[in-house]
């Protein structure tokens, strides 16, 4: 069997669309930064209203956030998927119709309640077609999506808030409406193109499907041998937490750095909305580039911790000197480029280490666990850098960004990797 050819196969017809699911995923998430630009003006939101609309839809996102990721092992992937696509975008393009601060928040929450499990559900997905030794660079390679979808939303966001304002409706409410359908139609091809297991893929071979069902098997009992974890166990492991505090920690600065960047390049240029777009790219083609190396050499080295932990040193490096030069536009803006670099690049590496030590059902639970308590820094991050930003200004909000990037690498840092050299050692 020709395994390099048996990688490509999975990578081309798995990994590429799951890369597309979540970068129309994310251009859905982020697409209210630039929304923002208009919307604030048209309804006076200030970066607090704002803030706090970003960052409430991660608490929807909580609530379903572990029950969604057990029904996608448990039960099917495809359909589960499929059903979350369909009802956030249809919730979507919904937010073109907002008037005021509480239809911005109810809509926000439900949105987060429609996409929850999203993200970690294609991680276990991704559990039952990848093995250990490939999980890194698959991972990396699908959250490549995010700068991907910075790149693609900015100029196309930036030209429907400038140029589209058909039948009287502001550029804003357009930007909800054409990025929203793109989920609706790919909730429906995921229904008819997605397998849920190598053994109903007719693009394998019999032997090709043997192969990857065998191998990634052992690998669950390898890991069971170490010690098997009920559902239970999971919840209260000691690892399991920490994980989930640095990956707070890590979103805190991620969403509020994402979400607020056209905010932060606007503040320069003003009304010209097509410039701030097109400069918001620039750090996500930077980013891009690093998660894929990064992972890729994650997975070579067969190491996560450093490859985290690295990354994330250097976001806080980017921020923090970002802070000291808020005043001066391109020297803010090159560290700006470097936080990216970090705060993108330990994404493969990082998602590699719940599936080192979990398997299956706790693998399923672990994931959902560590995403859903991560996640509530999807709303802490954007609320309080809306707050400093509006009554103290951009220096102090990007000195919360640095720390609370700080905080998540020292926590990866010391993490306990008994469990890891375990699993190698048998």
């Amino acid at each position: 069997m020709n395994l390099k050819k048996l990688k490509h196969k999975r990578f081309l017809r798995i990994v590429a669309f799951v890369w597309v699911l979540y970068l129309i995923a994310f251009i859905d998430r982020v697409n209210v930064g630039f929304a923002q630009l208009q919307m604030g003006e048209e309804l006076n939101f200030s970066d607090y209203v704002f803030g706090m609309g970003a960052g409430v839809f991660f608490i929807g996102y909580f609530i379903l956030e572990i029950p969604g990721s057990y029904l996608v092992e448990k039960w099917s992937a495809r359909k589960w998927i499929a059903r979350i696509l369909i009802s956030w975008g249809f919730l979507t393009c919904l937010m073109s119709i907002i008037n005021n601060e509480i239809q911005f928040y109810l809509l926000r929450f439900l949105i987060g309640l429609a996409e929850a499990s999203f993200f970690p559900g294609i991680l276990v997905y991704l559990s039952h077609w990848f093995t250990m030794r490939e999980r890194a660079e698959s991972v990396a390679l699908f959250m490549t999506a995010i700068p991907a979808s910075s790149l693609i939303a900015s100029p196309i966001s930036g030209l429907i808030l400038q140029y589209v304002n058909w039948f009287g409706l502001s550029g804003w409410r357009w930007l909800f409406i054409l990025e929203g359908i793109p989920a609706i139609l790919a909730g429906i091809l995921t229904f008819f193109w997605m397998k849920d297991w190598p053994r109903e893929a007719e693009w394998l071979t019999q032997a090709e499907k043997e192969f990857l069902e065998r191998t990634i098997k052992k690998e669950n009992e390898l890991k069971k041998k170490v010690k098997k974890y009920t559902i239970w166990e999971t919840l209260k492991d000691k690892q399991v937490w920490l994980l989930a505090l640095a990956y707070f920690c890590w979103l805190t600065a991620f969403y509020a750095y994402t979400i607020f960047l056209p905010v932060v390049i606007k503040d320069f240029f003003h009304e010209n909305y097509l410039i701030t777009s097109l400069l918001t790219m620039i750090p996500f083609i930077f980013a891009l580039f690093s998660m894929i190396k990064v992972g890729k050499s994650s997975d070579e080295k067969a190491e996560r911790r450093w490859h985290a932990f690295i990354p994330l040193i250097l976001g806080f490096l980017g921020m923090l000197l970002a802070a000291f030069f808020v005043k001066d536009f391109i020297l803010a803006f090159c560290f700006l480029i470097l936080a990216a670099i970090g705060i993108y690049s330990a994404f493969g590496p990082f998602w590699s280490l719940p599936t080192k030590f979990l398997s299956e059902e706790s693998a399923a639970v672990g994931t959902g666990l560590v995403n859903s308590v991560g996640n509530l820094g999807g709303f802490f991050g954007p609320w309080l850098f809306g707050y400093l930003e509006t009554f103290f200004g951009f220096y102090d909000a990007f000195i919360f960004l640095a720390f609370s990037l700080l905080a998540s690498a020292f926590i990866i840092f010391f993490l306990p990797v008994a469990k890891q050299k375990e699993i190698r050692a048998h």
